[in-house]
């Protein structure tokens, strides 16, 4: 594995759920250790409830609001804000606003988002 740099607006991307995710690391290219995306969409789009059993999601929102649900609770997050969600709990989210925010997995079964993408 080598150090590499993806510079804003480059890297791969893909649509999915009615959102479009930026690429910034995949497993491939950090052994397994970590995947990271920024998402966008439009207010509304969400993703739905799911569990990664293995790995463990983090969200940093970037711009705007994104309404996290984690397990039974739904909390809404704002630019700045963080949440840390660990294997095997159920959680999902919508976005409130017409902003970005990154997503970042780590462990055997990661992916961002989860099970999208090629």
């Amino acid at each position: 594995m080598s150090h590499y740099f993806v510079r804003c607006g480059e890297g791969e991307s893909f649509a999915f759920l009615d959102q479009v995710a930026n690429v910034l690391a995949r497993p491939e290219t950090t052994r397994g250790e970590l995947s990271a995306a920024i998402i966008t969409g439009s207010k509304g789009v969400g993703f739905p409830l799911h569990r990664h059993a293995a790995s463990h999601e983090c969200f940093v929102v970037m711009g705007g609001i994104l309404e996290l649900q984690v397990g039974e609770k739904v909390v809404r997050l704002a630019t700045g804000d963080f949440a840390s969600v660990p294997a095997g709990t159920p959680h999902g989210y919508t976005m409130r606003s017409h902003r970005g925010f990154s997503a970042c997995a780590s462990g055997d079964d990661s992916r961002v988002p989860a099970g999208c993408g090629a």
